[in-house]
């Protein structure tokens, strides 16, 4: 399939923008990268050196392209830095929520599906969510008092372990 397309200049760094982070979505929380992707988006940049940002992007001798490391920062830092801080505090509440609303309700926590455990622990996540918001993580503090704390309380610890793994 062949596909022709006119891009005036900020189209073409929209469509950079976004393949970067098509790039980092599919290969940032892996071990071993994602060839497919690279080799899809090195495509993407191989077309868009021929015009107006050819300084943008880096070619290697093997002819597999990559944007330079100034415009891939400048992407990572518009985009996907505020991405991460959001859904950072967003799945550190959530988890907190779930663990205190666990421990207040051992076996509604096991009885419930996801949906109703969500719509259940609201209360736990939104008081956390406050707190970060105002205080960020001043006021958090890890108590290690002996090794089995956390099972007792939070009983499901190993099934929070699964749910990770």
């Amino acid at each position: 399939m062949e596909i022709n397309m006119k891009l005036n200049r900020k189209q073409a760094q929209q469509l950079i923008e976004a393949v970067k982070i098509y790039n980092w979505v599919v290969n940032s929380c892996r071990e071993k990268r994602n060839r497919d992707t690279d080799s899809f988006c090195s495509f993407i940049y191989s077309n868009l050196q021929k015009g107006p940002f050819r300084e943008w992007i880096l070619q290697e001798e093997d002819g597999t392209c990559f944007l330079k490391d100034k415009q891939e920062h400048r992407i990572l830092s518009r985009y996907i830095n505020a991405y991460d801080t959001d859904v950072f505090w967003t799945v550190l509440a959530m988890k907190l929520g779930e663990r205190d609303f666990a421990a207040k309700n051992p076996s509604a926590y096991l009885a419930m599906n996801r949906k109703e455990l969500i719509l259940s622990m609201d209360r736990e996540i939104r008081e956390y969510e406050e707190e970060f918001s105002r205080n960020g993580i001043l006021n958090l503090f890890l108590l290690k008092e002996k090794e089995n704390t956390v099972n007792e309380i939070f009983p499901f610890a190993d099934i929070e372990k699964n749910y990770l793994n």
